[in-house]
């Protein structure tokens, strides 16, 4: 566990005490694509950034159902959905850390964890923590920093939680519409963009042919609104800071793409 890594998570989730909730309108949820990839601030209506870098869909599920207690004015939850969703486990994976923070800090339940990972856990979160001098940011966005390298390897593993590990996962997505649908809640998907030399390995390891997303529609349908910023030729590598990850500018566009689709409604 790395400490300025751990220290920049932790820190973050000050985020969601300082923001005025009684203005917030529009939730942004989803991993690190909307963590870095929609950038909130001085958006129309007030928009908070929810994504945590890493989240699968059943930490996305529970951050949403706890910001609709929390933010008695929300209309409209916007889902940024992953490409390697179908099989992605937090509690599985090497930052499995997270999970402890995340039920910690904004009660997100625990999946299960052993106890020695649990214990190792809690000792290095004593160790890290603190002191807290992070003074929040009121609408969730994260500024990107550090970038993942530029690898195949990378758009390799997506694809394998995509296509290897069944699509148990969708569960969540399916809980999340539902609760959208009892509480009167507008719910877009987001399909996030990526560069060209991500999406042409995608396509290689899919030999040419095929969705990496269609798993969603063969879940889904037209059951949830989709907004394709993946298939689509509006972002140039100027907008992204990695193989998959916006920088400002990228996170400035897709924030005014998402805003234009609601506008148009």
């Amino acid at each position: 566990m790395d400490k300025k890594i751990f220290k920049s998570y932790w820190h973050r989730k000050k985020d969601y005490q300082i923001t005025p909730a009684e203005k917030v309108k529009r939730l942004i949820l989803g991993d690190s694509h909307a963590v870095y990839g929609v950038y909130t601030e001085h958006r129309t209506p007030y928009t908070f950034n929810a994504a945590e870098i890493s989240a699968d869909l059943f930490t996305i599920f529970h951050i949403g159902k706890s910001c609709l207690a929390k933010f008695p004015n929300l209309e409209q939850i916007v889902c940024v959905y992953s490409p390697y969703f179908n099989g992605f486990d937090l509690s599985k994976c090497s930052e499995k850390w997270r999970c402890v923070c995340l039920r910690l800090a904004l009660g997100v339940p625990l999946r299960k964890l052993p106890l020695r990972i649990l214990a190792r856990i809690f000792r290095k979160m004593i160790i890290n923590a603190w002191p807290d001098s992070y003074t929040g940011n009121a609408y969730g966005w994260v500024a990107p920093s550090d970038f993942w390298p530029t690898a195949i390897q990378r758009a390799e593993g997506h694809y394998r939680l995509a296509t290897k590990y069944g699509k148990a996962e969708l569960a969540y997505l399916s809980k999340l519409k539902e609760l959208c649908e009892k509480t009167k809640k507008s719910l877009l998907v987001v399909f996030p963009p990526a560069r060209k030399d991500y999406k042409e390995v995608i396509d290689n390891l899919m030999g040419g042919g095929g969705d990496i997303f269609q798993s969603f529609y063969d879940e889904f349908g037209q059951d949830i609104p989709v907004l394709d910023l993946y298939h689509c030729d509006l972002f140039t590598d100027l907008d992204f800071g990695d193989i998959d990850h916006m920088n400002k500018q990228g996170a400035v566009k897709m924030a005014e793409l998402i805003e234009n689709y609601w506008e148009k409604k």
